[in-house]
């Protein structure tokens, strides 16, 4: 008898860590400080999708949030919108790459699941921010959006995953 293979799914774990250097990548153009946390946090998501962590896969989450905050004064709002959707679209993908490993085993044919899940993903993360940008113009009026909206929304998305993070155990 042999043993099953428990490792992240392939598709998933790929994907997850190309978004993850995106954002790493639009960070870097804003600047170095919040480029270099979610650079750290890139290093610890590898190693989570490789050793099937769900912690560490979390830890990118919590760095890119941060480079994100760290960027948000000297970065475009739009930017730092993109790097959050794009925080959230790799972190979902590692649990999925995780999850999917564990239940199903990496041999599975998983890949049309994968492609949907992170599709979807993506999709209601850009409605989600889409709506929470228009409404922060309102509010800010039509003059444009003040850094300080960015950051609330950063604030607002990031404790929106906590709980999420918070469920998963």
């Amino acid at each position: 008898m042999t043993d099953l293979d428990r490792r992240p799914a392939r598709q998933s774990a790929a994907v997850s860590l190309v978004v993850a250097g995106l954002v790493v990548a639009v960070l870097w153009a804003a600047s170095a400080a919040g480029a270099a946390v979610a650079a750290v946090g890139w290093a610890c998501l590898l190693v989570g999708v490789t050793r099937s962590s769900r912690r560490l896969v979390s830890a990118w989450l919590v760095a890119a949030w941060l480079g994100a905050v760290l960027n948000a004064p000297a970065a475009p709002p739009l930017s730092t919108a993109g790097v959050v959707l794009g925080g959230v679209v790799a972190w979902d993908t590692g649990q999925r790459a995780v999850g999917l490993g564990r239940t199903l085993t990496r041999e599975a044919t998983t890949a049309r699941v994968e492609t949907v899940h992170a599709g979807a993903t993506a999709a209601v993360g850009a409605v989600t921010l889409a709506v929470g940008y228009a409404a922060a113009v309102v509010v800010a009026g039509a003059g444009g959006l003040a850094g300080g909206a960015v950051l609330a929304l950063a604030v607002a998305a990031a404790a929106s995953l906590a709980l999420l993070v918070g469920r998963e155990g």
